[in-house]
């Protein structure tokens, strides 16, 4: 865009706990922060904004600014992770538990994204598939059925997929915090119809 760059704004953990947010604040701020027309949808923590050509900060640097800046103003840390319309495009058009086989029997409410805050070494990557391996009954018998889901890494190594297909997500073993701590990066995770609103935010933005 001749204007500057279409961005989502992806916050983790707000409005959970003790880390409140309100939504207009949360505009407000990326209006100071010379960000352009920001739109949040629901309380999870998601904006589409405009970075302008000519901002202070190259994009590289935004996710670092809007974490201090939100620190400062809230008092309370928060991982910003920022996606551009084609990278979220992206993750959304080769959902790999979206595919013409897999389609009609997928629930679309059981379809989860864990965005990463940076690409997975493929150390790291070997390290989590084993780790989330591990609670699979098929895998390793002996461990109870029925409450299994399912993952894929991205082709990008910069998501996970998630399908819980059993007990949704309330119940997965593979939490936020858990693939953190297995990965050792932030993340933040978002269902799949936040993903879709999301992109269709991005292409209207004006």
């Amino acid at each position: 865009m001749g204007q500057g760059t279409i961005l989502s704004c992806l916050l983790r953990g707000v409005n959970v706990g003790g880390k409140r947010m309100a939504m207009a604040s949360l505009s407000e701020l990326l209006t100071g922060e010379g960000l352009v027309n920001p739109k949040t949808y629901i309380q999870s923590g998601n904006a589409v904004f405009l970075h302008p050509k000519g901002h202070a900060l190259e994009l590289s640097a935004l996710p670092a600014a809007l974490s201090s800046a939100i620190e400062n103003e809230f008092g309370y840390e928060v991982p910003v992770i920022l996606k551009t319309l084609e990278q979220l495009k992206a993750v959304t058009t080769r959902n790999p538990f979206l595919t013409k086989e897999l389609k009609s029997s997928i629930e679309m409410k059981a379809i989860y994204t864990v965005f990463l805050e940076a690409e997975m070494s493929e150390d790291v990557t070997e390290q989590f598939e084993k780790y989330a391996k591990s609670f699979d009954p098929k895998a390793n018998p002996g461990l109870p059925e029925g409450n299994e889901d399912l993952f894929i890494v991205s082709p990008t190594l910069t998501e996970i997929y998630l399908y819980c297909q059993k007990a949704g997500y309330g119940k997965t073993k593979l939490t936020n915090n858990v693939i953190e701590k297995v990965l050792g990066m932030n993340c933040t995770t978002r269902n799949w119809n936040t993903c879709l609103k999301l992109v269709d935010m991005m292409e209207t933005h004006s």
